[in-house]
């Protein structure tokens, strides 16, 4: 009689252990599930990118997207990037449709009204004293040979590369050189220049690649006063919630270890000494350039600043010209 009682008792009081186990995973699973619910969603910052010049290989699209995905794995922080054209991001701006961040060049002046004052980011990536935008990479202009002599540079045998938006007889007027050149479309000046059509080709890093792949040797001779060919990122973002993680992101792409991988789309950095092109490119950033235009500078004003370079190009004053320059 008494095994069978303390048989009991020891049934009794596995089963009332086995109550109490099950009561306490049920109170945690209920808290876990409680603590989870109360998470704070994960921030999710858009970011624009129009392209408005050409740039060196690959695309900076992709490369802001990489970009972001690393910020994503520091900081849980989500970074959508989306390529836009200068016309879509005009009319999404009209609409008041804005993005957190916007990466533009020049000719794309919309964003001026929603940009707010950048804080915690290089004084270096300020070009042009801008304070509403940072130059996260640039690009250059420079004159190329078939042959090391830069001697018999004329309009006669000089062809200038047009693409996007950039400016070449901009930077051939403020380099000191005149006459009435001729400017094609990229690559039709490209294939000109190759075919003997012309001696030199005015271009920008770009060209280095096309004559990279192609296995063209040919010479180059920087120039250096002058670079429009800047990549600027504004914070458009409204509210301190989503201006902090901006601000923040802007800072990053701005890092030294983030700005050493612009190799990967042969671009270099205004920021510091890193040179996307191998030898050639970093031969045209040695000397920083004395000028450009504003960051913020819209479709309007280039076609003001071209005519005000070509008037210097046929030997007319260089004022208008100078009214549209910042120092760098």
């Amino acid at each position: 009689m008494r095994k069978k009682w303390k048989l009991q008792r020891k049934r009794l009081f596995f089963w009332f252990l086995s109550i109490i186990f099950t009561s306490v995973c049920a109170f945690v699973t209920i808290g876990a599930s409680k603590e989870k619910t109360q998470e704070q969603p994960p921030v999710v910052l858009r970011l624009w990118h129009v392209d408005s010049f050409e740039g060196g290989k690959g695309a900076r699209a992709s490369f802001l997207k990489r970009v972001a995905a690393k910020y994503k794995a520091e900081t849980g922080v989500i970074i959508t990037v989306s390529s836009l054209t200068r016309i879509g991001a005009q009319e999404a701006f009209a609409k008041g449709n804005y993005p957190d961040l916007f990466s533009f060049g020049n000719g794309v002046s919309s964003a001026l009204e929603r940009a707010v004052s950048l804080r915690g980011v290089e004084e270096k990536a300020l070009i042009g004293g801008e304070k509403r935008a940072v130059a996260w990479c640039k690009g250059g202009y420079a004159v190329y040979s078939k042959k090391d002599d830069f001697s018999q540079i004329s309009a006669e045998n000089t062809v200038l590369s047009q693409g996007g938006n950039n400016l070449p007889s901009v930077a051939m007027a403020v380099g000191g050189f005149q006459g009435e050149y001729t400017e094609f479309p990229s690559t039709t000046a490209y294939v000109k220049f190759l075919n003997g059509e012309y001696a030199y080709l005015v271009g920008t890093q770009r060209d280095l690649y096309r004559f990279s792949s192609r296995g063209v040797p040919v010479f180059m001779k920087p120039l250096t006063k002058f670079c429009d060919l800047y990549q600027y990122l504004s914070v458009t973002a409204e509210g301190d919630e989503r201006i902090k993680p901006a601000m923040e992101f802007a800072a990053f792409l701005l890092s030294d270890n983030v700005q050493k991988t612009l190799v990967e789309v042969g671009m270099s950095s205004a920021v510091c000494s890193v040179y996307g092109g191998g030898e050639m490119q970093a031969e045209m950033d040695k000397e920083p350039p004395k000028y450009t235009l504003p960051a913020f500078i819209g479709a309007e004003g280039l076609r003001g600043v071209k005519q005000a370079a070509l008037s210097v190009l046929r030997g007319e004053s260089d004022v208008g010209l100078k009214k549209f320059l910042k120092s760098v």
